[in-house]
């Protein structure tokens, strides 16, 4: 179904073609996301540190920092970016790629994820049949992004992005009442639990941490989402990529044998999975399962 029922081709054609530009712009946004956050949540921890035991970390710069200030600037000669150069996805190209000022070369990583962020918020809107679940589902998309990018990077899931998308999906089904409200709430009780155990069972038996403390949170802000019965489908799809990609990067020689790696963007990609295709996600169940009992 479309947005609102639009019958109109061009209606349609002006829709998409906003909800384009604005996903490409939340984009750009979450590209300062993604870099900011975790500094300044290191800039509390050392605060925290100071007031705790009288003596703060060592840091680059004691610069106040945040998601709006200072302006957008080159990382490396701190150059502030003007307006023409900013413009998602297109600026990359205006700038040939390269800080108009010490001519520092800018990852593709920045417009690449200004598009994907554009392609993902178009599809949302063009696939779904009313307002509030565009909305809801946008938030959704746009949350699960940083906290994906800034495990990859970091290893650590920011608690401030969990909690809000758990909020969120609690929200949701509270006004939609797309699953039971219940059921949302088992999905994070169990969810938590789960993985808590998990990482209790593994840490008695190796001596390692086998998951963070924000893969339960972010599992647990799945299931808000998904409910409790589809927790199952989230971990055995987070499970298969993150195996697949292990393999492949211990092929290569990119992973070394017991080296931790991010779990968070593979949940991110199986929630996204499990919460947009539901049906496809189930017929591929039944499939699977259906093969396995004539096996």
């Amino acid at each position: 179904m479309i947005l609102l029922s639009l019958d109109n081709t061009l209606d349609l054609i002006l829709i998409i073609t906003f909800s384009f530009i604005i996903g490409a712009s939340i984009g750009s946004f979450l590209n300062v996301v993604i870099y900011r956050l975790p500094l300044m949540i290191m800039s509390q921890f050392r605060c925290d540190c100071y007031q705790t035991f009288g003596a703060p970390l060592p840091q680059k710069s004691s610069e106040k920092l945040n998601l709006g200030f200072p302006p957008s600037r080159c990382p490396n000669c701190l150059t502030k970016i003007a307006w023409y150069y900013n413009v998602p996805i297109l600026g990359y190209f205006f700038t040939k790629r390269r800080c108009q000022n010490c001519h520092t070369p800018i990852s593709w990583v920045y417009p690449a994820l200004e598009l994907f962020t554009a392609i993902g918020t178009a599809l949302i809107v063009y696939n779904n049949p009313d307002l509030v679940t565009v909305v809801f589902y946008l938030m959704f998309f746009w949350l699960l992004i940083p906290l994906a990018v800034i495990d990859a990077k970091h290893q650590w899931l920011p608690d401030s992005i969990n909690y809000m998308l758990m909020w969120l999906g609690l929200l949701y089904h509270t006004i939609t009442h797309t699953i039971p409200l219940e059921q949302a709430i088992y999905g994070v009780i169990v969810a938590y639990l789960l993985f808590y155990s998990i990482y209790w069972i593994f840490k008695l038996c190796t001596g390692r941490d086998g998951l963070g403390f924000g893969d339960f949170k972010l599992f647990a802000a799945l299931g808000a989402w998904v409910g409790i019965w589809a927790l199952p489908q989230i971990l055995l799809i987070s499970s298969i990529l993150a195996l697949m990609l292990a393999l492949a990067f211990r092929l290569v020689g990119k992973l070394k044998a017991k080296q931790a790696f991010a779990f968070g963007p593979f949940l991110a990609i199986a929630g996204i999975l499990v919460l947009f295709f539901p049906k496809t996600i189930q017929r591929l169940q039944s499939l699977i399962e259906y093969s396995v009992i004539l096996y």
